[in-house]
């Protein structure tokens, strides 16, 4: 049976918000925390992703320090995924606090024969809110030799099944559901939307 690991991101600098974003309330709790429970009905074992610092260890879910420098985002899922032994990855970035769990759950159904299942909303694609198979470590690390730290970049290397905005309708709104808060306005934002 193959293992399936959650990996919250949490690596990023919070700049434009200019506090931790991973700490901010999200309701009864903070957004790292909604990110975990997130991921945990679909996944094996959640972990936190948590940048170059050791950090967020009081959330429970296992630490992993980015070995991968001036990388990005795609330096932290490489480390990721070279330490968990998991066949399957579910990556949530943690200041995406609109996503449910059933994203997730039907991106799995159609991972089947795809590398990876990938939003795409208004032409764009939404990498970080993805499922990535084990098999793509290998395209990753190359697009990492490379220089290269577009999330895309690897993407010509692996088989993408693409998850439409249709879909993603059958689900909820997609511009609730991908709501990106890296700014207070954002943050307000969603505040305002859990509340109707």
């Amino acid at each position: 049976m193959s293992k399936v690991a959650g990996i919250v991101l949490a690596g990023g600098e919070s700049s434009r918000m200019g506090r931790d974003k991973a700490r901010l309330d999200c309701g009864s709790r903070d957004f790292i925390e909604h990110s975990i429970a997130t991921l945990q009905p679909v996944s094996d074992e959640v972990y936190v992703s948590c940048g170059p610092v050791c950090q967020y260890q009081e959330y429970g879910a296992p630490v992993i320090v980015d070995d991968i420098s001036s990388a990005g985002p795609l330096g932290g899922m490489v480390t990721v995924m070279r330490t968990v032994k998991a066949d399957t990855f579910l990556f949530l970035p943690v200041d995406n606090p609109m996503i449910p769990t059933a994203l997730y759950r039907y991106m799995l159904e159609l991972l089947e024969d795809f590398d990876a299942v990938v939003p795409e909303l208004h032409g764009y694609f939404e990498p970080l809110c993805a499922l990535y198979r084990a098999d793509c470590l290998p395209a990753m690390e190359k697009a990492i030799s490379q220089g290269k730290r577009k999330i895309k970049s690897f993407y010509p290397d692996i088989r993408i099944r693409t998850l439409t905005e249709e879909e993603i309708r059958s689900i909820g709104n997609p511009e609730v559901l991908f709501l990106n808060v890296n700014e207070h306005r954002h943050y307000l934002q969603m505040k305002r939307l859990k509340n109707e």
